[in-house]
């Protein structure tokens, strides 16, 4: 069997971003049918949320989206990451900082910005967290766009 791509989406937190990114890109992944190619995690520059699940409102919106998160479970990254992922995904700039501090520089080149892998966007993927519920669905639309370009960027990449 081949080796898996390994693909981790890093926010904060890992509770409410980097989930949606995780089960996003999943999805994607099963409708292009290239999941067996595939491993997908998420995690978070701080532990704050360790253990606990996504934000409800993270779970509300996937769950509209008719994704499922339950099985996710926050976490926070650890230095074996950097060395098992291929793909480093960031939300924003300030966790691309924090990355590039914890990461050993032999693998500073695995970590990305998830929105510079749309043309149109290149930002952040804001975080929703003190806001309403709209801003949950601003994030997901910001989100299913920059995985797509990213998903164009590895099958590229890999000749998918």
């Amino acid at each position: 069997m081949i080796e898996p791509i390994k693909v981790l989406f890093v926010c904060t937190a890992n509770y409410c971003r980097s989930p949606l990114a995780e089960v996003i890109f999943s999805e994607l992944l099963e409708k292009a049918h290239l999941a067996e190619y595939f491993f997908i995690d998420s995690a978070g520059t701080h532990g704050v949320f360790a253990g606990a699940s996504p934000d409800p409102r993270s779970q509300a919106i996937a769950q509209k989206h008719g994704l499922k998160m339950q099985h996710i479970v926050s976490r926070q990254i650890t230095l074996h990451d950097f060395h098992y992922f291929d793909y480093i995904v960031a939300m924003d700039h300030s966790n691309v900082e924090h990355l590039m501090a914890l990461c050993p520089s032999a693998f500073q080149s695995k970590i990305s910005l998830l929105l510079s892998h749309d043309a149109e966007l290149s930002s952040d993927v804001f975080d929703p967290y003190s806001g309403g519920e709209q801003g949950f669905e601003q994030v997901f639309d910001l989100i299913v766009k920059g995985a797509q370009g990213l998903l164009a960027t590895i099958k590229q990449k890999h000749n998918l």
